[in-house]
């Protein structure tokens, strides 16, 4: 069909399929909905976006789990009715993980937690794998991760 754009992800019966033009671009975007469930759907396109050898498997692991951390910290902090923008960008020596959502980040996600805390410990996890940076533009807050990658991948050559 002229004038029609392919989709960048595909969602079918609970699973992702990254399309080949993505894949190309090592890039993708997008909008969540602001619920719970969000987050599963974010690590699965990470998830996929990551098969083809981007990866070993710890480094694919620790974007997994950048991906849950940002995305449910924005959720939480959202007002219910904003979507939670993601992101992620293969580069060869990094992976970028990126969400941005409407309001700031909770003064608690910004400071250590105690030990008695119940939550709290989410963005110290993801700052011990990577490079955070927290932007604050117009009332949009953007909590981005730069995940270094080794560059040894689990397949044989």
């Amino acid at each position: 069909m002229r004038g029609t754009r392919e989709p960048h992800v595909i969602f079918v019966t609970g699973r992702v399929h990254v399309s080949a033009r993505c894949l190309m671009r090592r890039r993708v975007k997008l909008e969540l909905q602001p619920n719970s469930r969000e987050g599963a759907v974010a690590r699965r396109v990470a998830s996929a976006m990551l098969k083809d050898d981007h990866a070993n498997a710890e480094e694919a692991a620790d974007v997994e789990l950048v991906t849950s951390e940002l995305v449910t910290n924005a959720v939480a902090a959202s007002s219910g009715s904003d979507a939670v923008q993601f992101s992620m960008e293969l580069s060869e020596e990094a992976i970028r993980v990126s969400v941005a959502n409407a309001g700031d980040v909770p003064e608690q996600n910004l400071t250590p937690s105690k030990p008695e805390d119940v939550r709290g410990r989410g963005l110290a996890i993801v700052r011990a794998i990577g490079d955070v940076a927290i932007e604050h533009d117009d009332g949009t807050t953007t909590v981005s991760v730069d995940i270094p990658l080794s560059g040894k991948h689990d397949r044989e050559p």
